[in-house]
C-alpha cells in the first residue's frame, strides 16, 4: 500500500483560528516550551502604538535555544521529537496552534550553544493561504531583528526570540488589562517556577 502525506489546507487554518483560545493560555503554551528549554528568565513584551493597543507581542528567554532541525519542527502542528513526561510541551501543539489563534505573522530567532549563531524561521498565514498550505521558511533576519535578540536574550548568550506581528485577534485589546490579565494567570500556572 502507499502511504500519502496529508497536507494541511487553508480551511483547517480557518478552523484552527476559531477554537476560542484566550490570549494568556496561548502565550502560556509559549512559555511552557521556555520552561521546558530551562530558561531562567522569561520576557513577555506587549508593544502599541494607538491608545496602548496591542500590535506586537514578544516573547524572549534564555533558555539553550534550538538547531536547525527543532527550530523546523517547532512550527509543526505536533511533535516528531521525543520530549520528557515532566515536559510542558511535551505534545508540540500548543506553541504552533495558540499563536495562530492570535495572529497572521509569526517570527521565530534562536541560538544555541553549539551553532552559536542566529537561526530564523518565519509563518505568514497570509501566504499559507495564498498556497492552501501550512509551511514555514527559513530566512535571514533583519539587523533591527538582530539588536531585539541582543538586547533582549544576550549579546552571546542562548535562547530564542517569538515575534507575534499581524495580530487581527487581538484588535481592540488594552496593554494594561492584558498585562494585569497575565500577570493572574502566569501567577497561578507558573507560581511553582516563579522565584
Amino acid at each position: 500500500p502507499t502511504h500519502d502525506k496529508v497536507e494541511i489546507s487553508r480551511k483547517y487554518i480557518e478552523a484552527s483560528r476559531l477554537l476560542g483560545y484566550k490570549y494568556w493560555t496561548a502565550l502560556a503554551d509559549l512559555v511552557d516550551n521556555s520552561i521546558d528549554a530551562n530558561s531562567s528568565k522569561i520576557q513577555i513584551l506587549l508593544e502599541g502604538r494607538i491608545k496602548s493597543q496591542v500590535d506586537k507581542i514578544i516573547i524572549a528567554d534564555n533558555g539553550v535555544g534550538m538547531n536547525y532541525q527543532v527550530l523546523k519542527e517547532s512550527f509543526n502542528l505536533g511533535a516528531r521529537t521525543n520530549h520528557l513526561r515532566s515536559d510542558l510541551g511535551k505534545f508540540g501543539v500548543g506553541g504552533t496552534l495558540g499563536s495562530i489563534a492570535l495572529r497572521k505573522t509569526k517570527h521565530t530567532l534562536t541560538r544555541n550553544k553549539k551553532n552559536g549563531k542566529i537561526l530564523a524561521r518565519k509563518l505568514e498565514l497570509a501566504k499559507c493561504y495564498d498556497k492552501d498550505s501550512f509551511f514555514s521558511t527559513e530566512y535571514l533576519p533583519t539587523q533591527e531583528q538582530i539588536t531585539m535578540f541582543n538586547e533582549l536574550v544576550g549579546n552571546k548568550s542562548t535562547g530564542t526570540l517569538i515575534i507575534l506581528e499581524d495580530l487581527d485577534r487581538m484588535i481592540g485589546k488594552r496593554i494594561p488589562i492584558m498585562e494585569k490579565k497575565l500577570r493572574g494567570h502566569f501567577g497561578e500556572t507558573y507560581y511553582q517556577h516563579l522565584q
